[in-house]
Protein backbone atom coordinates (compact mmCIF):
# COMPACT_ATOMS: atom_id res chain seq x y z
CA UNK A 1 0.00 0.00 0.00
CA UNK A 2 2.05 2.87 -1.15
CA UNK A 3 0.82 6.40 0.57
CA UNK A 4 -1.13 8.11 -1.27
CA UNK A 5 -3.35 4.85 -0.99
CA UNK A 6 -2.62 4.35 2.46
CA UNK A 7 -4.53 8.11 3.37
CA UNK A 8 -7.31 7.37 1.15
CA UNK A 9 -8.32 4.19 2.54
CA UNK A 10 -7.99 5.94 6.00
CA UNK A 11 -10.28 8.75 5.05
CA UNK A 12 -12.40 6.49 3.25
CA UNK A 13 -12.60 4.20 6.31
CA UNK A 14 -13.57 7.25 8.84
CA UNK A 15 -15.88 8.42 6.37
CA UNK A 16 -17.49 4.59 6.32
CA UNK A 17 -17.56 3.98 2.83
CA UNK A 18 -15.24 1.19 2.53
CA UNK A 19 -17.16 -1.77 2.03
CA UNK A 20 -17.20 -5.96 1.45
CA UNK A 21 -13.52 -7.18 1.09
CA UNK A 22 -11.61 -3.99 0.71
CA UNK A 23 -12.99 -3.14 4.52
CA UNK A 24 -12.18 -6.79 5.57
CA UNK A 25 -8.57 -6.62 4.39
CA UNK A 26 -8.20 -3.08 5.98
CA UNK A 27 -9.31 -4.34 9.25
CA UNK A 28 -6.97 -7.19 9.31
CA UNK A 29 -3.91 -4.77 8.39
CA UNK A 30 -5.52 -2.13 11.27
CA UNK A 31 -5.21 -4.66 13.93
CA UNK A 32 -1.57 -5.96 13.44
CA UNK A 33 -0.37 -2.31 11.75
CA UNK A 34 0.76 0.22 14.65
CA UNK A 35 1.40 2.86 12.56
CA UNK A 36 -1.35 2.53 10.34
CA UNK A 37 -3.43 3.02 13.96
CA UNK A 38 -1.81 5.88 15.06
CA UNK A 39 -2.40 7.56 11.65
CA UNK A 40 -6.32 6.36 11.58
CA UNK A 41 -5.82 8.31 15.30
CA UNK A 42 -4.55 11.01 14.00
CA UNK A 43 -6.88 11.58 10.94
CA UNK A 44 -9.83 10.94 13.07
CA UNK A 45 -9.17 14.10 15.59
CA UNK A 46 -8.03 16.00 12.91
CA UNK A 47 -11.19 15.86 11.56
CA UNK A 48 -12.56 16.49 14.94
CA UNK A 49 -10.88 19.43 15.62
CA UNK A 50 -12.02 20.98 12.65
CA UNK A 51 -15.40 20.10 13.54
CA UNK A 52 -15.44 21.47 16.95
CA UNK A 53 -13.10 24.43 17.29
CA UNK A 54 -14.53 27.30 19.12
CA UNK A 55 -12.49 30.74 20.09
CA UNK A 56 -8.61 31.44 20.07
CA UNK A 57 -8.04 29.53 23.16
CA UNK A 58 -9.39 26.38 21.99
CA UNK A 59 -7.43 27.20 18.59
CA UNK A 60 -4.45 27.10 21.15
CA UNK A 61 -5.29 24.47 22.99
CA UNK A 62 -5.89 22.03 19.77
CA UNK A 63 -2.23 22.88 17.92
CA UNK A 64 -0.79 22.41 21.03
CA UNK A 65 -2.20 18.56 21.53
CA UNK A 66 -2.14 17.74 18.58
CA UNK A 67 1.52 18.60 18.46
CA UNK A 68 2.32 16.85 22.24
CA UNK A 69 0.50 13.54 20.91
CA UNK A 70 1.54 12.95 17.89
CA UNK A 71 5.09 13.62 18.18
CA UNK A 72 5.53 11.74 21.09
CA UNK A 73 3.96 8.86 19.38
CA UNK A 74 5.68 9.15 16.48
CA UNK A 75 9.30 9.23 18.89
CA UNK A 76 7.47 5.94 20.27
CA UNK A 77 7.22 4.38 16.96
CA UNK A 78 10.92 5.48 15.85
CA UNK A 79 11.91 3.41 19.07
CA UNK A 80 10.36 0.33 18.65
CA UNK A 81 10.83 -0.44 14.60
CA UNK A 82 13.86 1.88 14.53
CA UNK A 83 15.85 -0.88 13.02
CA UNK A 84 13.73 -1.94 10.18
CA UNK A 85 11.61 1.03 9.73
CA UNK A 86 13.86 4.56 9.79
CA UNK A 87 13.00 5.09 6.23
CA UNK A 88 9.08 4.27 6.90
CA UNK A 89 8.93 6.43 10.18
CA UNK A 90 10.55 9.23 7.98
CA UNK A 91 8.04 9.40 5.70
CA UNK A 92 5.42 8.91 8.32
CA UNK A 93 7.01 11.94 10.18
CA UNK A 94 6.80 14.34 7.71
CA UNK A 95 3.07 13.27 6.90
CA UNK A 96 2.43 13.96 10.33
CA UNK A 97 4.17 17.43 9.94
CA UNK A 98 2.66 18.33 7.03
CA UNK A 99 -0.89 17.18 8.64
CA UNK A 100 -0.25 19.21 11.75
CA UNK A 101 0.52 22.40 9.75
CA UNK A 102 -2.52 22.31 7.87
CA UNK A 103 -4.90 21.36 10.68
CA UNK A 104 -3.94 24.52 12.20
CA UNK A 105 -4.15 26.52 9.51
CA UNK A 106 -7.68 25.18 8.78
CA UNK A 107 -8.14 25.89 12.43
CA UNK A 108 -7.14 29.41 12.18
CA UNK A 109 -9.11 29.99 9.51
CA UNK A 110 -12.44 28.55 11.08
CA UNK A 111 -11.80 30.49 14.77
CA UNK A 112 -11.23 33.71 12.22
CA UNK A 113 -14.38 33.21 10.44
CA UNK A 114 -16.37 32.94 13.50
CA UNK A 115 -14.37 36.09 14.92
CA UNK A 116 -15.62 38.16 11.86
CA UNK A 117 -19.15 36.97 11.89
CA UNK A 118 -19.20 38.48 15.28
CA UNK A 119 -18.23 41.58 13.92
CA UNK A 120 -21.68 44.19 13.31
CA UNK A 121 -21.92 45.06 10.34
CA UNK A 122 -22.60 48.56 9.41
CA UNK A 123 -25.97 48.13 7.84
CA UNK A 124 -26.76 45.72 11.17
CA UNK A 125 -25.78 49.70 13.00
CA UNK A 126 -28.30 51.85 10.66
CA UNK A 127 -31.02 49.47 11.29
CA UNK A 128 -30.43 49.34 15.17
CA UNK A 129 -30.15 53.00 15.75
CA UNK A 130 -32.12 54.70 12.69
CA UNK A 131 -35.49 56.36 13.88
CA UNK A 132 -37.31 58.94 11.96
CA UNK A 133 -37.09 62.12 12.49
CA UNK A 134 -39.96 63.63 14.77
CA UNK A 135 -42.74 65.57 13.01
CA UNK A 136 -43.90 66.80 16.93
CA UNK A 137 -40.58 68.76 16.78
CA UNK A 138 -42.01 70.94 13.99
CA UNK A 139 -43.32 74.29 15.55
CA UNK A 140 -46.51 74.78 14.18
CA UNK A 141 -48.05 78.17 14.75
CA UNK A 142 -52.32 78.40 15.31
CA UNK A 143 -52.67 80.44 12.17
CA UNK A 144 -50.45 77.62 9.43
CA UNK A 145 -53.30 76.18 8.22
CA UNK A 146 -51.55 75.56 5.06
CA UNK A 147 -53.22 72.21 3.70
CA UNK A 148 -50.67 71.06 1.70
CA UNK A 149 -48.07 70.99 4.95
CA UNK A 150 -50.33 69.62 7.09
CA UNK A 151 -50.91 66.87 4.24
CA UNK A 152 -47.27 66.22 4.04
CA UNK A 153 -46.49 65.81 7.55
CA UNK A 154 -49.41 63.47 7.92
CA UNK A 155 -47.74 61.60 4.83
CA UNK A 156 -44.57 61.78 6.77
CA UNK A 157 -46.39 60.09 10.05
CA UNK A 158 -47.79 57.48 7.68
CA UNK A 159 -44.87 56.47 5.92
CA UNK A 160 -45.82 57.49 3.11
CA UNK A 161 -42.69 59.22 1.88
CA UNK A 162 -42.84 59.35 -2.03
CA UNK A 163 -45.95 61.61 -1.27
CA UNK A 164 -44.23 63.72 1.43
CA UNK A 165 -41.08 64.86 -0.40
CA UNK A 166 -43.55 65.96 -3.14
CA UNK A 167 -45.45 68.28 -0.78
CA UNK A 168 -42.61 68.98 1.26
CA UNK A 169 -40.15 70.30 -1.22
CA UNK A 170 -42.93 72.79 -2.20
CA UNK A 171 -43.14 73.78 1.48
CA UNK A 172 -38.56 74.26 1.91
CA UNK A 173 -39.43 76.39 -1.84
CA UNK A 174 -42.15 78.92 -0.15
CA UNK A 175 -40.15 78.95 3.32
CA UNK A 176 -36.42 78.02 3.19
CA UNK A 177 -35.99 78.67 6.87
CA UNK A 178 -37.72 76.22 8.35
CA UNK A 179 -34.92 73.74 8.86
CA UNK A 180 -37.47 70.71 10.90
CA UNK A 181 -38.87 70.61 7.82
CA UNK A 182 -35.43 69.88 5.76
CA UNK A 183 -34.70 67.42 8.43
CA UNK A 184 -37.88 65.39 7.66
CA UNK A 185 -37.05 65.77 3.80
CA UNK A 186 -33.88 64.27 4.65
CA UNK A 187 -35.36 61.20 6.18
CA UNK A 188 -37.56 60.72 3.53
CA UNK A 189 -35.10 60.49 1.04
CA UNK A 190 -33.38 57.50 3.68
CA UNK A 191 -36.68 55.91 3.25
CA UNK A 192 -38.21 55.61 -0.16
CA UNK A 193 -37.24 52.94 -2.15
CA UNK A 194 -34.38 52.74 -3.27
CA UNK A 195 -33.48 55.46 -1.09
CA UNK A 196 -32.02 58.91 -2.56
CA UNK A 197 -29.22 58.71 0.09
CA UNK A 198 -27.32 61.38 -2.07
CA UNK A 199 -30.06 64.08 -1.61
CA UNK A 200 -29.98 63.26 2.03
CA UNK A 201 -26.56 64.26 2.80
CA UNK A 202 -26.41 66.95 0.98
CA UNK A 203 -28.99 68.33 2.91
CA UNK A 204 -28.26 67.14 5.86
CA UNK A 205 -24.81 68.37 5.24
CA UNK A 206 -25.85 71.89 4.84
CA UNK A 207 -27.84 71.74 7.92
CA UNK A 208 -25.23 70.65 9.89
CA UNK A 209 -23.04 73.76 8.63
CA UNK A 210 -24.97 76.09 10.47
CA UNK A 211 -25.06 77.01 13.68
CA UNK A 212 -28.46 76.51 14.88
CA UNK A 213 -29.83 74.31 17.06
CA UNK A 214 -30.08 71.45 14.73
CA UNK A 215 -26.86 71.18 14.35
CA UNK A 216 -26.69 68.06 16.20
CA UNK A 217 -29.86 66.24 15.18
CA UNK A 218 -28.47 66.72 11.52
CA UNK A 219 -24.85 65.73 11.71
CA UNK A 220 -26.50 62.35 13.56
CA UNK A 221 -28.43 61.84 10.33
CA UNK A 222 -25.64 62.75 8.42
CA UNK A 223 -23.80 60.21 9.58
CA UNK A 224 -26.32 57.35 9.14
CA UNK A 225 -26.68 58.69 5.74
CA UNK A 226 -23.14 57.88 4.78
CA UNK A 227 -23.31 54.78 6.53
CA UNK A 228 -26.78 53.90 4.26
CA UNK A 229 -24.42 55.24 1.68
CA UNK A 230 -21.51 52.91 2.64
CA UNK A 231 -18.96 55.81 3.34
CA UNK A 232 -17.96 53.94 6.00
CA UNK A 233 -15.30 56.22 7.02
CA UNK A 234 -16.79 58.94 6.74
CA UNK A 235 -20.22 57.69 8.74
CA UNK A 236 -17.54 57.03 11.22
CA UNK A 237 -15.64 60.36 11.45
CA UNK A 238 -18.94 62.35 12.16
CA UNK A 239 -20.02 59.84 14.80
CA UNK A 240 -16.54 60.55 16.57
CA UNK A 241 -17.60 63.96 16.26
CA UNK A 242 -20.38 63.50 17.49
CA UNK A 243 -19.55 61.87 20.56
CA UNK A 244 -16.58 64.24 21.64
CA UNK A 245 -18.04 67.60 20.96
CA UNK A 246 -21.95 67.69 21.19
CA UNK A 247 -23.82 66.39 23.91
CA UNK A 248 -27.53 64.97 25.40
CA UNK A 249 -28.95 62.26 23.16
CA UNK A 250 -27.47 62.26 19.88
CA UNK A 251 -23.85 62.25 21.94
CA UNK A 252 -24.60 58.85 23.81
CA UNK A 253 -26.27 57.15 20.72
CA UNK A 254 -23.08 57.60 18.74
CA UNK A 255 -21.05 56.75 21.20
CA UNK A 256 -22.75 53.43 21.28
CA UNK A 257 -22.65 52.70 17.96
CA UNK A 258 -18.79 53.62 18.21
CA UNK A 259 -18.65 50.98 20.83
CA UNK A 260 -21.04 48.25 18.66
CA UNK A 261 -18.92 49.03 15.19
CA UNK A 262 -15.53 47.34 15.76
Amino acid sequence: MNENNRQELIELYLQGELEGQVLHDFEQQLKADKTLQADVILSKDVQKALDGVEGEQLLTEQISSFNNKYVTQSQLLDDSTKVNNQTSNSKRNISIAALLIVAALAIFWIWQQQNTSNEIEPEQIFASYYEPYSSNQLARGDDDTDEAYLKAIEDYDNKNYNAAIVSLTQRIAAKPEEIPTQLLLGNSYLNVSPPETAKAITLFKKIAEGETIYTTSANWYLALAYLQNNELETAKAVFEDLSQNASGQFANLAKQVLSDWK
